[in-house]
């Protein structure tokens, strides 16, 4: 299960320093696994920084079973 944190930063002319100590905002199970190119979130955060749009499960599901046929003839 990963983890969603919140940081603040003091922005200087020159430099950028963190405030504060990172705070859990909350954790998140994230579907499937690594996307393909650059963009690789599983995620978007809303223009405002109020709202997260998250690719995660539907709710705690089994995983399917694979049949395998071998040597089907028709």
């Amino acid at each position: 299960m990963r983890k969603r944190l919140l940081g603040t930063l003091k922005v200087g002319r020159m430099s950028v320093e963190p405030r504060l100590a990172p705070v859990e905002l909350f954790p998140v199970r994230i579907a499937g696994g690594p996307l393909p190119g650059t963009q690789k979130q599983h995620y978007a955060v809303s223009p405002d920084g109020q709202r997260f749009l998250i690719n995660m499960p539907a709710g705690e599901t089994e995983v399917s079973p694979i049949n395998l046929i071998l040597n089907w003839h028709t």
